[in-house]
């Protein structure tokens, strides 16, 4: 059943690429792209798997005429997807819920159209503005600035010595944990195709 999910997963994104790629910039580009950054990697636990199956699937039908015109897709996997992810809950013991999945693509199609527009503005501005450093410098965004300086005090932080032993959790110290997910919602790593 995993081996399956992951299969109609992929061939599910990659009829969402081919119906994207009509050289027309427009509103199911956006949302396509949205979906993509949410689900940029291969699933590895099963509720992931779950959500990605529901979310491709949900595009799906809304694509539904778009897609019935690709040659070799057979909208069946559609309703395949849904009932594996139906299966793959169940299974994870989580179930997402499903009537803020249409609000939540909704969402993400608006802020993505929203993102679009701020970089196309930003673009202009810094043209426009390119004899003023001091005002760009003004307005330009906080949250930008501080994003480049962490990186920036990153890159100049020294790497840990490997040669001095790190300190062993105490009783009044836990040891930190790694992953919160269980063996048992782990997809086996073999099924994973990373190279994507």
């Amino acid at each position: 059943m995993i081996k399956r999910g992951l299969t109609v997963f992929r061939r599910l994104r990659s009829a969402l690429d081919v119906v994207v790629d009509d050289g027309v910039q427009d509103k199911k580009d956006v949302a396509i792209a949205a979906l993509k950054r949410q689900h940029e990697s291969s699933p590895r636990t099963l509720a992931t798997l779950a959500s990605g199956l529901e979310a491709y699937a949900a595009m799906c039908t809304t694509l539904a005429a778009d897609l019935a015109t690709l040659h070799g897709f057979e909208m069946s996997m559609v309703d395949e997807a849904k009932s594996i992810a139906g299966i793959l809950v169940s299974r994870a013991g989580t179930t997402p819920t499903v009537s803020s999945a249409p609000l939540v693509a909704r969402r993400d199609a608006i802020l993505g159209l929203i993102r679009a527009r701020v970089q196309k503005l930003r673009l202009v501005m810094r043209f426009a503005f390119a004899e003023y450093p001091s005002l760009l410098k003004a307005t330009a965004s906080t949250h930008d600035r501080e994003r480049r300086r962490a990186s920036r005090a990153k890159l100049a932080k020294p790497t840990e010595d490997e040669s001095e032993p790190k300190p062993k959790p105490g009783p009044s110290k836990p040891a930190p944990v790694d992953d919160t997910s269980d063996d048992s919602d782990r997809i086996p790593d073999d099924l994973i195709d990373d190279d994507e």
